[in-house]
């Protein structure tokens, strides 16, 4: 009984003392349709994070598909292309379509413009509908359906879009490639301190009975 007691603290320790993950990802587009905004070939760059442990804010399940939508403080989108500077809060989501794969999207909307980051996976190799990714794969096409032949990429592809509410134009880019820059979660050194103490005093509050037990 008194083991128990002794696990319990200690695991409710161990949980307060264990932050929220932040996951933050850079990424790289690049604008290959003319527009009124920026010149062809300009170079996006950007960064997005949210809290790895989200819980989804709102679910549907709808005609063979199904996602969920993640709405927290922690999600955020910023980037810079030529003399544009752009941060704010975001939403984020993923969709999951039981014939042909998926989508991520995470949106960012202000009174003056909005943004928003889009990839498709065809074979949903790393999406879930109960959690935001973790990271992602290396991409590898422009948009979601060739031009040429109407199939839809083999691997996944994404894209990035801006609108200027303002100048009632924006642009959509290719999206290079999206880098995983903070660590994956791993216990800080208080959390093992606590850990190894703790199991101590399990193990000492198991034996004490066996040594009373002993003894009379």
């Amino acid at each position: 009984m008194r083991g128990l007691v002794f696990a319990g603290v200690l695991f409710g320790l161990i949980g307060a003392s264990v932050p929220a993950v932040a996951a933050t990802f850079d990424f790289v587009a690049r604008i290959d349709v003319a527009n009124a905004l920026l010149p062809t070939g300009t170079l996006v760059t950007g960064q997005f994070r949210y809290d790895e442990e989200l819980n989804a804010s709102s679910t549907y399940v709808y005609e063979g598909s199904f996602g969920s939508t993640f709405e927290d403080a922690s999600i955020n989108l910023a980037f810079r292309a030529a003399d544009i500077d752009f941060s704010a809060r975001a939403f984020s989501g993923v969709n999951i379509f039981t014939e042909d794969g998926g989508d991520f999207y995470l949106i960012a909307m202000t009174p003056q413009a909005n943004a928003a980051i889009y990839l498709w996976d065809p074979l949903v190799s790393f999406l879930n509908t109960s959690s935001l990714p973790t990271d992602f794969p290396e991409l590898i096409r422009y948009s979601y359906f060739d031009d040429e032949d109407d199939v839809g990429p083999t691997g996944p592809s994404g894209e990035f879009t801006y609108y200027d509410l303002n100048a009632g134009t924006g642009f959509d880019a290719t999206l290079l490639s999206i880098t995983r820059t903070s660590p994956a979660a791993v216990p800080e050194p208080t959390t093992w301190a606590m850990l190894i103490v703790g199991f101590g005093l399990v193990g000492g509050a198991i034996r004490l009975p066996r040594r009373r037990l002993l003894t009379t």
